[in-house]
């Protein structure tokens, strides 16, 4: 069965808005043909860039050939191993990861961190220990860092202050991503010598009592594409109806009815600027000056 493919529903009023940064995605998980869409409908939105993230090895490679494809720098790539499957790396996994880093100058670190729901896969213990190396090897190469965490916050905090503790160390850019931590979690980071920024997804949508705490100068936006797509909030944010999704047909991705991608970001910036009682445009000139730096774009 064929997918179908579905245009925003106003071509001219997508072009107009405002630049925006997609802070995280996933490229690999997208076919072929869904990827083609995706960045198509992302440039007409004015999705100036997106962050795509690794999660095994077997990633660093694959990820060569839409790089190749996409030199204009619209792609920035992460390597980096996650939680849910360090099981899969090498014996050679660090060294590995060193060489696509520093053969990717522009490149970051991640998807890396902790997950308390893969405890029973790969232990607390050594799932801590998989992420200090990946910090330490992003602190050595001065690279922007995609960091997961879920039920994991105290533990992620004490690694943390571990490494960024002292004022004479130059900060570290730190990227939480799909961010939905309490309001002690979010001080937390915020007392680190480290440029914390809060990475939120749609999901946030549905718990604005989070978002409390977090400076409007430390939050980004993602799609985590194609995953995590919240169509309801997306279509009440007023920018994007029912034709505007793409639906997935696909059976690599069964578990997707719709598809998540860069452009809804939209969606996010909306619900922050009716959050905050501010203009879309006001928002969206301070997440993507916060992306900017987040991601040291700006020469």
């Amino acid at each position: 069965m064929e997918e179908v493919k579905i245009n925003l529903q106003d071509k001219d009023n997508m072009e107009n808005l405002y630049p925006v940064i997609d802070s995280h995605i996933h490229l690999l998980d997208y076919t072929e043909f869904q990827l083609e869409i995706i960045l198509e409908n992302a440039s007409k939105a004015n999705v100036k860039h997106i962050m795509n993230n690794c999660c095994v090895e077997q990633d660093f490679i694959k990820i060569q050939s839409i790089l190749k494809k996409y030199k204009d720098n619209f792609i920035l790539n992460s390597y980096g191993l996650h939680p849910w499957w360090l099981n899969q790396r090498s014996p050679n996994w660090l060294q590995n990861l060193r060489e696509y880093l520093e053969k990717d100058p522009n490149s970051q670190v991640g998807e890396i961190g902790l997950d308390q729901l893969k405890y029973e896969q790969t232990s607390k213990e050594e799932q801590i220990d998989i992420l200090e190396k990946q910090l330490e090897l992003g602190i050595e190469l001065d690279r922007v860092i995609s960091v997961h965490c879920v039920r994991a916050q105290p533990e992620m905090q004490k690694v943390f202050k571990k490494y960024f503790k002292d004022p004479k160390q130059k900060p570290v850019n730190i990227i939480m991503h799909s961010y939905s931590g309490n309001k002690e979690m979010t001080k937390g980071y915020l007392k680190l010598h480290a440029n914390i920024y809060f990475s939120l997804s749609q999901g946030i949508i549905r718990k604005p009592e989070f978002l409390q705490v977090i400076p409007l100068d430390n939050i980004l936006v993602e799609s985590d594409g194609p995953h995590q797509l919240c169509e309801k909030e997306v279509q009440e944010s007023g920018l994007f109806s029912e034709k505007d999704f793409l639906v997935n047909q696909n059976h690599l991705l069964p578990k997707l009815g719709k598809i998540n991608e860069p452009k809804f970001c939209h969606a996010l910036i909306e619900f922050l600027a009716k959050l905050h009682n501010k203009s879309r445009q006001e928002i969206t000139l301070i997440v993507y000056n916060n992306s900017l730096k987040a991601f040291r774009l700006i020469k």
